[in-house]
């Protein structure tokens, strides 16, 4: 009997102890997020204040209404020799989108090299190299079903295997048998000459 109550002070205990401590996760849970919401809220607002400053104040706005004037001359300049207004913005739209496109290979390209991602290019290099070799497989394989199921290739082994016959028809000969080969073909040729 006493075994009995023990066992279900115990149970009471450990559920008690389980409800508590999912209470406990979840406040911290909760008091992370809250604390991660509020920290980045702060960040953002602290970069759109240090963005206001930069680009209201200091050297970067002297440089950057320097810039604009000397944009806005060599525009005019361009305009006045005989380009027009739709050629330069074509050209300004493209060349800002080859900078663009640049600039997010830059740091795509640093993002894999300062990471433990380093691996990722040259598996993407290895995958991209195999699939090209196991195309040239693939055509290699196809043009040579083509060409066994190619209705003259009958005629082409036997002219390329008998010729091969013939070819070792010479190796099985003695010594004294293609000397006497060569001046009996040696003799056929004198006569036909003497024929002609």
């Amino acid at each position: 009997m006493q075994s009995t109550l023990y066992a279900l002070k115990n149970r009471s205990q450990n559920k008690d102890f389980k409800e508590r401590f999912l209470q406990r996760a979840l406040m911290h849970v909760a008091e992370y997020r809250i604390k991660h919401f509020f920290q980045k809220w702060r960040h953002n607002v602290d970069r759109t204040n240090l963005a206001e400053i930069v680009n209201t104040e200091g050297d970067v706005v002297l440089e950057r209404n320097k810039a604009q004037r000397n944009a806005k001359r060599l525009r005019d300049e361009l305009i006045a020799s005989g380009y027009s207004p739709e050629q330069i913005d074509e050209y300004l739209a493209k060349k800002s989108e080859q900078q663009r496109a640049n600039m997010q290979k830059a740091v795509v390209g640093l993002f894999f090299k300062n990471t433990d991602f380093n691996i990722i290019p040259k598996a993407l290099n290895q995958w991209k190299d195999w699939v090209a070799s196991r195309k040239r497989v693939k055509e290699n394989a196809r043009f040579i079903l083509n060409a066994l199921n190619h209705p003259l290739t009958i005629y082409f082994k036997k002219w390329k295997y008998d010729r091969a016959d013939s070819e070792k028809v010479l190796d099985k000969l003695s010594k004294k048998q293609l000397i006497d080969k060569i001046v009996a073909d040696e003799n056929l040729i004198g006569s036909s000459k003497s024929r002609i």
